[in-house]
């Protein structure tokens, strides 16, 4: 979408929207977030939490904080009991809230860089504006693909 070369594209706007995103979504929803921006367009991967008391506590580590006795007990014990009485469910859905207010307030703050924010995002349905503003990338590509066979053209 974007290269390093461009002086035109305002990439610390990117990199501010992308630690808006993730640092709202790890402090408010306790979402393991990983984000970074790759050929300007941000991609911001989340772990929704797995029903453990380490998944609530540390957010997208991938390696046990704990002791390994309370490790073991956390994934046999407390992780089925979450699980059984649906508590776990109940929170990802207050998480995919949070993943959509993340993204909202993202695009309505940095509303130049908004198309680069949500054309890679992780769960796409989540977002409410995300259907108006890829028809409107949709658009713009395809009049700029009219514009260079006009020239082309001319050219020849």
């Amino acid at each position: 979408m974007h290269d390093w070369s461009e002086d035109s594209f305002d990439w610390k706007m990117l990199d501010d929207g992308i630690d808006m995103i993730s640092s709202f979504m790890r402090f408010w929803g306790r979402i393991g977030v990983n984000s970074k921006e790759k050929f300007g367009t941000a991609r911001v991967y989340v772990m929704f939490w797995d029903g453990t008391l380490h998944g609530m506590l540390y957010p997208g580590y991938h390696f046990s904080q704990f002791p390994k006795w309370l490790w073991s007990f956390d994934l046999n014990w407390i992780g089925p009991f979450f699980r059984k009485t649906r508590l776990q469910k109940l929170f990802c859905w207050y998480q995919s809230k949070i993943y959509s207010m993340a993204y909202s307030r993202a695009i309505k703050k940095f509303p130049k860089v908004k198309v680069e924010l949500v054309v890679a995002c992780d769960i796409d349905e989540l977002i409410k504006e995300r259907p108006a503003i890829m028809a409107m990338y949709h658009f713009r590509s395809f009049v700029k693909t009219l514009l260079r066979r006009d020239v082309e053209e001319e050219e020849l």
